[in-house]
């Protein structure tokens, strides 16, 4: 399995929020910055356009306010999720999409034209693979007892036809400065009737992979915690997100102790920078750190959450504070 030898390279994982943990007590985080993690080290924080912008039905829309911000700020280098849950309607009515054999040849093609075209802006790309069902109960249709199967068995070899033709017509040209994954949903859960915020098991996971998968690059495209849409709380109410700091420092944390230990990650990513639409959820949870006010225009304000982040990523800032947070320790 030579992972990082093809630039199949690296594992793209989505860490639950929640994460199972016996046996908890209080335990204190450590001191960290950003400048305690590798030279190189990437941190970001998510976001999703189907999500945030909307447009969706809108043939040659104008510019949203992300292609504006990453004009005037070229030196951001986009992660590209090729596929996140956003299938063609045409190709769900035409053949059911991923019930389909057929989808593996439509989505290399859209891979290539996507290599094609923005290949040589350094786009990291990765692709989310993941079928609905109505056992969720959220899903207009479905059949939990079989068909994840058979998308599983279209959706690995869509994904591998991107891969080759990447490999193949784009890895060795001298424009293309990108490379490609795809993304992994992982928890760590334990035995245990109670369910709390377990930061260790982030720590076991990824050494987890590192045992078993060749140690292969890894980005964490995803860590995140909700808050419930609770309209009873004035907006700056809602900005005292404390939880979600010490779920993120404690989070990083176990994190650099897995770095340390020789797990090879590369990049960090808080989900999410804006709280937005959340799928089957809808607006009921709010995962980012920057508040909108759903009620005023979708004003934006930052969490303390945001501010934490920031200072975080200055050179030399700390954080270094109890938690009232469960581990195993």
């Amino acid at each position: 399995m030579k992972v990082q030898e093809s630039l199949l390279f690296f594992c793209l994982l989505t860490l639950a929020y929640m994460l199972a943990c016996a046996r908890g007590h209080i335990v204190q985080s450590t001191t960290l910055s950003r400048s305690s993690f590798p030279n190189g080290f990437i941190f970001e924080a998510g976001s999703s356009a189907f999500r945030v912008d909307g447009a969706a039905h809108t043939d040659g829309r104008e510019p949203s306010i992300w292609d504006t911000f990453t004009v005037e700020y070229p030196g951001i280098q986009p992660l590209v999720t090729l596929f996140h849950w956003d299938l063609p309607q045409a190709l769900e009515d035409e053949y059911g999409g991923f019930l389909s054999y057929k989808i593996v040849n439509d989505y290399r093609d859209y891979a290539d034209f996507c290599f094609q075209v923005f290949g040589d802006r350094g786009m990291h790309s990765e692709t989310a693979p993941v079928r609905c069902s109505d056992y969720v109960g959220n899903c207009t249709a479905g059949n939990s007892a079989t068909e994840p199967y058979i998308v599983v068995h279209h959706l690995l070899p869509s994904h591998a036809s991107a891969v080759k033709i990447h490999k193949d017509r784009y890895q060795m040209e001298v424009s293309q400065k990108g490379s490609i994954g795809i993304t992994v949903y992982g928890s760590w859960m334990t035995a245990s009737e109670m369910i709390y915020i377990c930061p260790k098991g982030i720590q076991r996971l990824l050494l987890y992979l590192k045992r078993n998968y060749n140690n292969p690059p890894i980005y964490i495209t995803e860590n995140e915690m909700p808050d419930s849409n609770n309209y009873s709380l004035s907006v700056d109410e809602a900005l005292n997100d404390g939880l979600r700091i010490k779920f993120y420092s404690l989070h990083l944390s176990y994190l650099l102790k897995a770095i340390k230990k020789g797990v090879d990650v590369t990049g960090y990513y808080i989900w999410a920078f804006l709280d937005n639409f959340e799928w089957m959820s809808g607006y009921t949870l709010r995962f980012g750190i920057t508040y909108v006010d759903y009620n005023n225009q979708l004003e934006r304000f930052p969490k303390l959450s945001a501010l934490w982040f920031k200072k975080f990523l200055q050179k030399g800032n700390q954080t270094n504070e109890y938690f009232l947070l469960y581990s195993e320790e």
